[in-house]
């Protein structure tokens, strides 16, 4: 479902068919519309931990179980996934294979062939969050799972979201067999379709000869951004450690000193103008790592700088950060200018206050 031409494009990208494509107003949309789809309320939805929390809400909003499976940075561990399809007879398993939000893990090669296996052995579906796959920094991403499963048990995801524009809300859902059949009947009761006149946009983006270069420029700019990132985290965070870098996506998961209460870092780092997400909102039903793990995800400053997608470095005043690319087919735009405390109105990049980064929070718990 959706325009024709569009759902080529987002084929072509999985090696499918068109008639496998369903055209989506974004990814948040396609994971809640999926699960609802493809579960029954009361069941029980696998997601790998520590993993994006809007998965989480999108389950609760289907009405749905969790129950975390530990990953790693090779991804979901496949031993562990077993023991709980076996525990908790679930149907429904998400995962990110690609550039996991927020540890940028991929899943292994082994472990794609195993996670497969487990899926066609238990009977489940797995939804694959494919949302990263434009965003690769270092090499080239890995294929789609969806290319690797014959049987009919993936359900990936793309969206533009991301690569794009937070407001361009088009996405697609890849689905065969029984899948496919069950989410293009259940789409029609929905709302039939994305309005065409977003679609039309969609498709003249991705079908524009400036659309390679801006996929382009973007690599580079995030690239940049997440060397500069971790630097600042070795250079400036004593005591923090950066367990994987990342080679593609939009964040940096950083664990933090013994003690440190992320809760109380997050909040000090809100009030000088730093934007972090702090690590336990990642974890949906096991124990915290002591209140250590903290994402930097996606940094991006509080105070006047614009930035869509991308990293923005913490503990930088703006005019020592790159500034992002403006989005395929707008100029740069100075920011307007803003009152800044006091009353006073200016265009200039504003004054941060100072982040004692080696002040760490201690552990309320002692």
């Amino acid at each position: 479902m959706g325009l024709p031409d569009l759902r080529r494009v987002f084929a072509g990208q999985l090696s499918a068919e068109p008639e496998d494509m369903l055209i989506m107003p974004g990814g948040q949309q396609s994971l809640v519309f999926a699960m609802r789809t493809l579960a029954d309320p009361g069941s029980t939805l696998i997601t790998e931990s520590p993993s994006y929390p809007g998965a989480a809400i999108a389950a609760q909003s289907a009405g749905l179980n969790l129950a975390a499976v530990q990953a790693d940075a090779n991804g979901i561990i496949p031993e562990k996934l077993a023991e709980a399809l076996e525990r908790t007879h679930a149907k429904l398993i998400y995962l990110q294979p690609c550039y996991a939000n927020p540890t940028g893990a991929i899943l292994s090669p082994e472990r794609r062939v195993e996670v497969l296996a487990l899926a066609k052995r238990y009977g489940a579906f797995i939804i694959e969050d494919d949302w990263a796959r434009n965003l690769s920094l270092d090499g080239n991403a890995p294929p789609p799972l969806f290319t690797q499963d014959p049987d009919g048990h993936v359900v990936s995801i793309a969206t533009l979201t991301k690569p794009a524009a937070p407001g361009l809300r088009v996405g697609a859902i890849a689905a065969r067999g029984p899948a496919g059949e069950r989410l293009r009947t259940a789409r029609i009761a929905d709302d039939m379709c994305v309005p065409p006149l977003t679609q039309e946009i969609a498709l003249g983006l991705l079908t524009s000869s400036a659309w390679p270069r801006h996929v382009t420029r973007l690599r580079a700019g995030l690239l940049e951004r997440r060397d500069a990132m971790v630097e600042a985290v070795h250079t400036s965070m004593t005591g923090a450690k950066v367990p994987n870098v990342p080679t593609g996506g939009i964040h940096l998961w950083v664990k933090l000193p013994e003690g440190t209460n992320s809760t109380t870092l997050t909040t000090a780092a809100h009030q000088a103008g730093v934007l972090i997400g702090d690590g336990k909102q990642y974890y949906v039903d096991e124990p915290r790592p002591h209140s250590s793990v903290c994402p930097l995800a996606p940094l991006r400053s509080r105070k006047f700088v614009p930035v869509s997608n991308g990293w923005q470095l913490c503990f930088k005043r703006r005019s020592e950060v790159a500034k992002p690319q403006p989005p395929v087919g707008q100029a740069a735009r100075s920011p307007p200018a803003r009152t800044m405390r006091g009353g006073s109105s200016t265009g200039s990049s504003p004054r941060h206050e100072r982040f004692d980064q080696n002040a760490w929070p201690e552990s309320a718990a002692g």
